[in-house]
């Protein structure tokens, strides 16, 4: 089970890393699948934020979890993460596009 948790180290700095580019630098290109279109600047700024933060707390979860916890409790943070994305993608796409 020792490959689950790397996997887990690697893909929690893989969101750290994108949450940095998002927050610091702006890339919201680096977002496919987001429908950022048709959003105007100040939703374009709350998607970043909302997204960025997001990332930032998985990733910090997604590296300390299978460090202090067993192989199980890894998976269940995989789960979550995979949870709090599509939860945030199905909110930005609703509640942050303009209805125009």
């Amino acid at each position: 089970m020792m490959q689950i948790e790397v996997v887990s180290i690697l893909i929690g700095i893989i969101t750290i890393i994108i949450a940095f580019f998002l927050a610091v630098k702006k890339k919201i290109h680096l977002l496919r699948g987001y429908n950022h279109q048709r959003m105007s600047q100040r939703n374009k700024q709350k998607l970043i934020n909302l997204i960025s933060s997001c990332n930032l707390i998985c990733g910090t979860i997604l590296i300390l979890v299978p460090i202090m916890l067993p192989w199980w409790w890894t998976m269940n943070a995989i789960y979550f993460v995979l949870f709090a994305n599509v939860s945030i993608l199905i909110y930005s796409n609703i509640v942050l596009v303009d209805k125009k």
